[in-house]
C-alpha cells in the first residue's frame, strides 16, 4: 500500500510535466508550419555553408532597415552541424519589402549553397 502511495503522485507529476512539454513543442510547431514571406537557406554538402553570402546578407538587411527608416523583422534558425540556418521573414508591411526580396534575389539567387524561397515553410530549429 505503501508504493501505491509513492508511485500515484510520481506517475501524475511525470504525466502533467509531458502534457505540458507536449503543448510547447506543438506551439512551437505550429509558429514555424506558417509559411514565411521569404526564406534564405544557407546550407553544406560537406564543406561549411557560404558564409560570405551570408555576411553579404546581413549587410543588405542593414543598409535596407538604415534607408527606409525601417526594421525588416527576420528569425534566424540554425539547424544543421556546419553552420547551416535559414533567415526567415514572416509577412511585412514594412516599406519596400517587395523591393528588398527582389534584389536579394536577383543579387544571390545564383550563389552557391543558398537557396531562396518565397511563401515557403520555416523549417524547425534543432
Amino acid at each position: 500500500m505503501r508504493k501505491i502511495l509513492l508511485i500515484v503522485p510520481l506517475l501524475l507529476c511525470i504525466l502533467t510535466n509531458s502534457d505540458a512539454q507536449s503543448q510547447a513543442a506543438a506551439k512551437h510547431k505550429t509558429t514555424h508550419a506558417a509559411k514565411a514571406a521569404l526564406v534564405i537557406s544557407f546550407y553544406s554538402i560537406g564543406s561549411g555553408t557560404n558564409s560570405d553570402v551570408y555576411n553579404a546578407v546581413i549587410t543588405a538587411i542593414k543598409q535596407h532597415n538604415a534607408k527606409n527608416h525601417a526594421k525588416l523583422k527576420y528569425e534566424e534558425i540554425h539547424w544543421g552541424k556546419e553552420g547551416e540556418r535559414d533567415l526567415c521573414f514572416p509577412v511585412q508591411s514594412t516599406r519596400n519589402f517587395k523591393q528588398f526580396v527582389r534584389k536579394i534575389k536577383t543579387k544571390y539567387a545564383a550563389a552557391e549553397h543558398v537557396r531562396i524561397q518565397e511563401n515557403a515553410p520555416c523549417r524547425a530549429e534543432k
